[in-house]
């Protein structure tokens, strides 16, 4: 029984394999869109904050103002103490 023999011409195989053709699920998760997160500002005063990985300004100007974040960007917005996670 040669089962090494199959695993090695199976190896040989996938090389052949242009790059493009070859399944890479890092690529695949990097494309995944999330959807964006709505925070709430509970705040006196108008605060003013910038995406930590988009750049985006975002801007709360009264106590209770809902706005959607991006999702890259709301997980730095949560450590803002007079912001916090709500629904739209």
């Amino acid at each position: 029984m040669s089962c090494c023999g199959n695993k090695r011409t199976a190896m040989k195989e996938a090389r052949a394999l242009p790059v493009n053709d070859q399944p890479n699920d890092l690529v695949a998760y990097k494309t995944t869109e999330h959807q964006p997160v709505v925070f709430e500002y509970n705040g006196d005063r108008n605060l003013q904050v910038q995406g930590v990985s988009t750049g985006k300004i975002y801007q709360f100007k009264t106590k209770g103002a809902k706005q959607e974040v991006s999702y890259s960007d709301s997980f730095a917005m949560m450590a803002e103490g007079d912001l916090r996670v709500s629904k739209l």
